[in-house]
């Protein structure tokens, strides 16, 4: 039997070939020139393991990087350490993409064509040929790149690969190479050959680059769209904010006359996102876009901002009258509607404008102001605008105080309710009460519900402090039934969030829990108004609002949306006649005309009519004789607080 080593000798001429150098037990590989070679190497290595024994003592030597490396040991270490030199070469080789050439420098010194001096083919793989445009069957050796194809044309100066290659590993890209119709973006690496060194047979020369092409186009591409992402509105297409801003700034240290800032807010598009989805919301956004763009000049700038909101800057503004003139015509946009996925949707916008330097003299200055002039827009009616002046300014300032203040204002115990008597007519007897929030504001004083409501709704905060009231009302319950009393109702009015995030059939179950109260001793006021915004929806909740016990009443009736007609669809139990109505019972004929009729249509439906807003004799003994069910109002008594109502339940006043 052959020893271990002739075994090896043998078995290496048969199977690796005569790349393999073997003396005295010894060998080498050193010659390794396609990934062929290398596949079959490796072959027949794993071949060889299978036949040989496992106490064969092995020196192996071979090159890396210029270097000659030895191991020496037991078999299965060295096949080992082998097996790993010999991945990481074939991972090296499979993964490279390779020419190597002269440089040749032409034309101002802008490098325009590689000489090519030899191109093994096996490394021309298909990443390459797709690159630069070049057929499989053309010869690459000894050819000018610029002969093989028109794609090699490089525009880097000289400086540039100079200072490229005096580093180890340097590159550039270059963007000159066409193909189909389209720039192809390149990145070439260059590598400086006394420092790179890999033993496979490239041809040996002085001076030698090594260059890879790389295919950098998807690369390019998605950071150019990340770029345009960070620098655009991703809905409008518009520049950023932060991007209008620098411009903006900068036009208003150079401009030489007014300058304007204009705040365009998109009237109810919450309605629009929660009705048709944020799609369609998008979908409204980009349009109003489109609009905006085609009313727009050149000296103008525009982007979105806060949502449903935009900004226009104009430069070079005369007068006052080119102004509103400019405005009107943006205001044209919302002249016909938008139409998505076969809906007409009818939208309308308001706007807020302040002018430089008059009202600011950088940016966020005016817009500060714009936005306080949007504010007095929205009151005036929608779909109009104003212009900023300061005594906008005071009213604007109080606005945002009573804002800030009433964020903290419910962990301060600020708010505290009142309660005013609900008088039943025929017997003048007390059947219940409304509850009424009231705020004492450490910092502002006392604030009138009529500033502080509108605020509330507006910033959200009519959320948590409707459910501050609620609770309110059952503590006042629960110490009621404690103390004896039973025959009695409180009213709560409700709000559109509420019923938007439908907080309150949670809030009244919970409290219902909490504080053991039957739902008969709730009344809940809905406004007209509020309930015709998301009409289907409403109804919805308040018949499950009927279903735990509560009654219902339509607060306000005849101020909004009025019709005898759909009184008939409306769970409600009560109906309050504004006072609007009320104040004008002794003068105006109409107005007793309408309270007669919905008084006798309500009892036909087994409604119960309730008058606010009382304050007269005279008023209360009309309502008596027409047969109206319930007044409140001053003339019985304003809003008392708590302990002072207790004893006034089932009494006369």
């Amino acid at each position: 039997m052959k020893n271990g080593m002739g075994m090896i000798k043998e078995k290496l001429s048969s199977l690796i070939g005569v790349r393999w150098n073997i003396t005295n037990g010894d060998f080498e590989f050193n010659n390794i020139s396609t990934k062929e070679d290398l596949n079959s190497d490796i072959k027949g290595i794993m071949k060889l393991l299978q036949l040989i024994e496992k106490d064969v003592f092995l020196k192996i030597k071979y090159s890396k990087i210029g270097k000659e490396i030895n191991i020496s040991g037991n078999l299965d270490i060295c096949i080992l350490e082998l097996k790993y030199e010999i991945n990481g070469l074939k991972e090296k080789i499979s993964n490279l993409e390779i020419f190597n050439g002269n440089i040749i420098f032409k034309n101002n010194n802008i490098i325009k064509n590689l000489e090519i001096i030899e191109i093994l083919k096996e490394f021309s793989n298909d990443t390459f040929i797709k690159i630069d445009n070049i057929e499989k069957n053309v010869t690459l050796i000894g050819n000018f790149a610029k002969q093989i194809s028109e794609s090699f044309e490089y525009s880097f100066s000289l400086d540039e690969f100079i200072d490229c290659i005096k580093t180890k590993e340097g590159f550039i890209e270059n963007y000159n190479s066409i193909r189909e119709g389209s720039v192809l973006k390149e990145e070439i690496i260059f590598y400086n050959q006394k420092d790179y060194y890999l033993n496979i047979s490239l041809k040996k020369k002085e001076d030698l680059l090594i260059g890879i092409i790389k295919d950098k186009t998807e690369e390019v591409i998605k950071r150019e769209e990340l770029k345009k992402l960070l620098s655009h509105d991703n809905i409008t297409g518009f520049k950023t904010k932060e991007e209008i801003v620098r411009l903006i700034n900068k036009r208003l240290v150079c401009a030489n006359g007014r300058c304007s800032l204009i705040l365009l807010d998109l009237d109810d598009f919450k309605f629009i996102n929660e009705s048709f989805g944020y799609q369609a919301g998008d979908f409204v956004l980009r349009e109003v876009g489109l609009r905006l763009t085609k009313k727009m000049l050149s000296n103008e700038y525009i982007c979105r901002h806060n949502g449903d909101e935009f900004i226009i800057f104009f430069e070079n503004v005369d007068s006052k009258e080119y102004l509103e003139e400019c405005l009107n015509n943006i205001m044209d946009i919302f002249d016909y509607p938008i139409v998505y996925r076969g809906k007409h949707l009818y939208i309308n916008g308001s706007i807020g404008v302040s002018v430089s330097p008059h009202n600011g003299l950088e940016f966020y200055g005016l817009l500060k102001n714009a936005d306080a002039a949007l504010t007095i827009a929205k009151k005036t009616g929608k779909g109009n605008f104003a212009f900023f002046d300061y005594s906008i300014s005071k009213e604007f300032s109080r606005t945002y105080d009573i804002q800030r203040c009433l964020r903290t204002a419910i962990k301060k115990e600020e708010f505290y309710v009142l309660f005013q008597p609900k008088v039943f007519v025929s017997n003048r007897k007390v059947i219940g009460f409304e509850a009424l929030l009231r705020w004492n504001s450490s910092e502002l004083g006392q604030v009138s519900p009529g500033e502080l409501i509108p605020i509330a709704e507006m910033t959200r905060l009519i959320i948590p402090i409707s459910t501050f009231i609620l609770e309110e009302v059952f503590k006042k319950i629960r110490e009621l039934l404690n103390l004896g009393y039973d025959n009695f109702k409180i009213a709560i009015n409700l709000s559109e969030l509420q019923l938007r995030y439908n907080t309150i059939l949670r809030d009244l179950q919970e409290f219902r829990e909490k504080y053991d109260v039957d739902l008969k001793y709730i009344e809940i006021e809905i406004t007209e108004s509020i309930l015709m915004k998301s009409f289907d929806k409403n109804i919805k909740i308040l018949k499950d609002i009927k279903k735990l016990g509560a009654t219902i009443a339509l607060d306000d009736f005849g101020t909004g949306y009025s019709s005898l007609n759909y009184l008939t669809k409306l769970p409600i139990d009560v109906l309050k006649i504004d006072r609007s109505f009320v104040t004008d019972l002794n003068q105006n004929l109409k107005s007793r005309c309408i309270v007669e009729n919905i008084i006798n249509l309500s009892h036909q439906l087994g409604i119960d009519v309730v008058a606010e807003g009382v304050e007269e004799k005279e008023q209360v003994d009309y309502l008596k004789n027409i047969l109206c069910d319930i007044i409140q109002g001053y003339y019985f008594s304003k809003p008392r607080e708590f302990k002072d109502i207790v004893k006034m339940i089932g009494k006369k006043i």
